[in-house]
Order: C-alpha cells, then structure tokens, then sequence
C-alpha cells in the first residue's frame, strides 16, 4: 500500500457481486470482528476508544479507527460508519466490504491515506438503536465552538408532552403511526421535519436530544483528527446514513449553499442528480451540532470535503414510530426484555430493511461511492 502508483479500485475484483447482502453482520460484536481482521490484513494502523458501557452481553465496546498509508497523509480519503449506532449495521458492511475484496492489489499514493473511522456510536450499534449510552444523538452533539448546548425548536415541547418517553411501547405500531400522521396533517409536513429532528438540547429523555457536553468520542475525534490531519493538504469523507429518503435511493448530503464550490466539487466528481445541498433540499433538512460541519470547522483552511452518504429505507412516519418505541422501551428498562426483542427488529427493519434487493443494491452503490472516492481521492495531480 505504500507505491506511488494509484489506480481505480473498480479494476481491481468483481468478485463478489451477488453476494452483497451477506456482508451484513449480525451483530456489533461480529462486525467489529471482521472489520478489524480485514483492516489488520492490509496492514493497517489500528487506535481505538473503549467507552464505558456495554453490550447486551456485557461485551466491551470500541469505537476503531484504522488508518492505511501515510501516517500524516496529504491527501487523505475518510470513510465512518455509525454515527447514529444502528446504522452501524450497513456502514460497517459497507467499510469492511471494501477492505475485503475492493482493495486487494490497490495502491495508494505515497502521500496517501485511507482512514476507517467504524461505530462511532458502539452502543447504539450494540443495542439496536439510535442513540448512544448517555441517550445522545450524536449527530446534534458536534456543535461548535461558539454553540450552546441549549435550545429547542418551538414546537418540540409540544410533541414532547404528545408523545412522553416513559410509557411503554405497544407492539402493534398503526396506532402510533397514525397519531403522527395527524400530527403531522395538523401542524404540516414543513413544520414538523423543522421541530422534531433538528436537534433538541432540553430534553435528555427525549428523541434527537444533542446532550449537555460533547461526548466522549467528540473529544477523542478532536485529538486524533488533529494528528491525522497535520499535513493534509485535501480531505475527502464519506459518512455512511440510512433512514431518510426514498426507498433504495442514495443521496449525498452537502451542508452548504448549491452554490459554494464545495457542492461544485461533489457534482464535478460524483453523479450531480445524487448531490443534495441541505440547505436547499428535499430530502434533508438542516440540523444543529452536525459532524460533518464539525469537521470541516477542525479542518481549518483545509479543503474537507464532506458528504454524508444517506440511503433510504421506510416512511418517514414509519422510521419515527421506530424511533419513539425504542426510546420509550430504553427509558423504562425494557431494552434486555426478551418480550420486547420486535423493538430491535422494528429498528432493523426501519434502518437496515431484511429485503435482499435493498440490501444488494444499496451496498453496490456503496462500493461505487467509495471508489469513485478513491479516484477523486488519489488521481495524479
């Protein structure tokens, strides 16, 4: 991995193809297993975090991050996975897939480097949900320096009483789905998507709360991100989403105007009809405390282009009713229930659907993002 050559990943195998659904794990423990076993066969330098909580099985939990080539590269190719923890499940897939089979005989650049940052939310990944230990949404969590850790949109309080976090969930969801889609027809789809996941700092027992302090891995990020980008001269990330959208379709999020020169960038190198810019889209919507935003802030004067690769699962309203389930059964004890276990297949089926055609699909033009990556990456200059 260290020759100056570069060449496409694509030209590299096609060897496993049909088989992409099998590189979904069954849980965070075989996950992180294979990842590390792919990532430690090409020689990668592995640092990881452990936090404090455990998994179902009282398993350790680590948030891994490996690095392939330069150790301070100058160009430097990012891909993370699990930010939100159950969306681990396909970005892992994803990360470790990729060190299988699409980087056998690939040559990085000796200036080069491949960063794997994999779980960042271990628990959530661990427990089939969401949010974290500390129930943090940690995609409202990187706020910036200047941030506040406070606030609520307006209509949030409102829902909060609507629908409290502290009765239990009832298997049968329409009931649920339904009251959301009144609520919905009551204060408008508009209002709603600017209330509910925007991010919300009053409310720790509540969904998408963004927490009091940034959390453990925030600060861990903060020094290594520092260290691996010291001599960078251009930064390319990828950060692998599922939930929002369209079923099966992929789009890739830009937290900037359409008409800044970093969504120029992204519609120069990867298909301008997948390019979404947030702050005039239609799948995404803005949000506080976002990590690629954090990034790119850490990154100074450094070109990072970020993206977060959003793959589309069920309805909106249905992915929500998950999400109010699953935090009602955490904030009553019932996450290790055994009668409770269609909670964990709920959230799976919202974030990470059993259809195999979903699942081939979806890891495909995963592959496909990540090599074209690569190549916008690593191109000779």
């Amino acid at each position: 991995m260290n020759s100056s050559a570069i060449q496409s990943t694509r030209s590299i195998t096609k060897s496993r193809k049909s088989d992409y659904a099998s590189l979904i794990p069954q849980s965070y423990v075989q996950a992180r297993d294979r990842f590390l076993t792919a990532a430690s066969k090409l020689g990668a330098k592995i640092e990881s975090l452990q936090i404090a909580a455990k998994g179902p099985q009282g398993e350790d939990l680590w948030v891994d991050a490996a690095l392939l080539g330069a150790s301070q590269p100058g160009r430097l190719l990012i891909i993370s996975s699990g930010v939100h923890g159950i969306e681990g499940f396909f970005g892992s897939a994803v990360q470790t897939g990729f060190l299988e089979d699409e980087l056998r005989g690939a040559q990085l650049p000796a200036d080069g480097g491949l960063l794997m940052l994999h779980a960042i939310n271990p628990y959530g990944f661990a427990w089939y949900r969401r949010f974290n230990e500390n129930n943090v949404d940690l995609n409202r969590n990187f706020l910036l320096p200047d941030e506040p850790f406070s606030g609520s949109p307006p209509l949030y309080s409102h829902l909060y009483k609507q629908y409290p976090a502290t009765i239990k969930p009832r298997r049968f969801s329409l009931l649920l789905v339904g009251k959301l889609l009144f609520t919905m027809l009551r204060h408008g789809k508009k209002q709603l998507r600017a209330a509910v996941p925007v991010g919300q700092y009053d409310y720790p027992k509540g969904p998408f709360f963004g927490g009091a302090q940034p959390e453990k891995i925030q600060l861990w990020l903060r020094d290594a991100l520092q260290r691996w980008l010291q001599n960078a001269k251009e930064v390319v990330h990828l950060d692998f989403h599922t939930g929002l959208g369209a079923w099966g379709a992929c789009k890739l999020l830009i937290d900037h105007d359409p008409e800044s020169s970093n969504c120029d960038w992204w519609k120069q190198h990867f298909n301008p009809a997948s390019v979404e810019c947030v702050k005039r889209g239609n799948t995404s919507y803005l949000i506080r405390g976002a990590f690629g935003r954090w990034c790119e802030h850490l990154a100074g004067s450094i070109p990072y282009r970020f993206a977060t690769a959003e793959f589309g699962t069920r309805s909106p309203m249905r992915v929500l009713a998950a999400i109010i389930s699953e935090n009602r059964a955490y904030w009553c004890g019932l996450k290790a229930n055994p009668h409770y276990a269609w909670i964990q297949k709920r959230m799976m089926e919202a974030f990470v659907p059993s259809d195999r055609a979903w699942r081939e699909n979806s890891i495909q033009t995963s592959m496909d993002l990540v090599q074209q990556a690569w190549i916008s990456t690593f191109q000779a200059i």
